[in-house]
């Protein structure tokens, strides 16, 4: 269990930087490039969202021997304390100073994490023990709120846009942690295991959504904090 909690928290960590890295790229491009295919054309040759890209990569890294020694109960609340690494460096990268609702806030997250991990004692479960029915509804609603939440971004500006863009990146990501661990599950019986199960296979899908979500604030907002 030791080692699920430091796993967890270093790809919380790396995932802050990424995120970070990400959205200070990103920051930079015209905001009717939002949610187009030329906005990750233009991210592909930028050596700090790749930077960002490879950070991602690393925190799947670490995300991999945490949900192998723990349960995603445990893994995924501790990977979401990014948002406490997150907002202290990106208040840092763009020279700005922490309020005091800034630093609540973050605090509060921490908090809460805190809170939920002791109340809910996350336990070992079964990630075999879904059929394939079960996995046709999850995969099935999570892809009809990403829509919603992508059409609702299309047609938002401003914050609402970003809160609506971060709502389908977060259940992309639960989704990839989800397929992540019955991937790693399936390593257990064997490399060949692994590779004959469709969930390896799938966890490309929403991992590369990940990685090229921006999560990004408008170029004009990062105008007015310069």
């Amino acid at each position: 269990m030791p080692i699920a909690v430091l796993a967890s928290l270093a790809a919380g960590v790396c995932f802050a930087v990424a995120g970070v890295l990400q959205q200070w790229a990103a920051g930079g491009r015209p905001d009717a490039e939002a949610l187009s295919p030329r906005l990750l054309a233009h991210l592909a040759r930028d050596r700090v969202w790749l930077g960002g890209i490879g950070l991602a990569v690393l925190a799947y890294g670490f995300q991999s021997p945490a949900l192998a020694y723990g349960p995603l109960s445990l893994a995924q609340p501790l990977i979401v304390a990014e948002l406490v690494f997150a907002v202290p460096l990106s208040a840092r990268l763009h020279r700005m100073r922490l309020g005091f609702r800034e630093w609540f806030g973050t605090l509060a997250v921490a908090a809460g994490l805190v809170l939920a991990l002791a109340s809910a004692r996350p336990h070992g479960g079964r990630p075999d023990a879904a059929d394939p029915l079960s996995w046709l509804l999850v995969l099935g609603a999570t892809a009809a709120l990403v829509c919603c939440a992508l059409a609702t971004a299309r047609l938002s500006a401003g914050p609402w846009r970003a809160s609506a863009t971060a709502l389908a990146a977060g259940a992309v990501m639960g989704t990839q942690s989800v397929l992540l661990a019955a991937t790693v599950d399936r390593l257990r019986h064997g490399l060949l295991a692994a590779l004959s199960a469709w969930q390896t296979y799938a966890l490309v899908l929403p991992a590369s959504a990940v990685c090229s979500s921006s999560r990004a604030p408008s170029s004009r907002a990062r105008s007015r904090r310069a």
